[in-house]
């Protein structure tokens, strides 16, 4: 929400107020600005890995982010479920299209539609949606 507050002279008044409702309404939404230096610094294979074995059975997950320099991502993710005496296929994802970094988060755009996702890098981990990451 976009506001004006002025003091002015009561004999002015008016003359404020009509100036503050010119230039509200001559405000438009802006476009958004591609952060071109955190995108490269992003550019990139990142992974994550997660596991847990017992003797009665286990999984190891694992989910990539490959993102281009010239803007395209593909997303992947593999779980693999162990059970004795079982045969249990691996479950698989892709996804791929168009990334970017606006206002620190991480944008992308498939086919499915559109998502900003929180975006946090420390050195060679960055934080997708809360998830930790390695650059390989």
């Amino acid at each position: 929400m976009l506001g004006v507050v002025s003091l002015a002279a009561p004999g002015e008044d008016a003359a404020f107020r009509a100036a503050a409702e010119r230039l509200v309404t001559t405000v438009r939404p802006g476009t958004p600005v591609t952060d071109r230096a955190a995108a490269g610094a992003l550019a990139g294979a990142w992974r994550r890995q997660e596991s847990n074995m017992s003797s009665t059975g286990g999984y190891v997950s694992e989910e990539g982010w490959d993102l281009a320099a010239d803007g395209t991502f593909v997303h992947w993710t593999t779980t693999t479920v162990s059970l004795p005496g079982a045969a249990v296929e691996p479950t698989r994802t892709r996804n791929t299209g168009r990334w970017e970094v606006i206002g620190g988060a991480l944008v992308v755009t498939a086919a499915d539609g559109r998502i900003t996702l929180p975006l946090r890098r420390q050195g060679r981990e960055v934080y997708i949606a809360g998830s930790r990451f390695l650059k390989r």
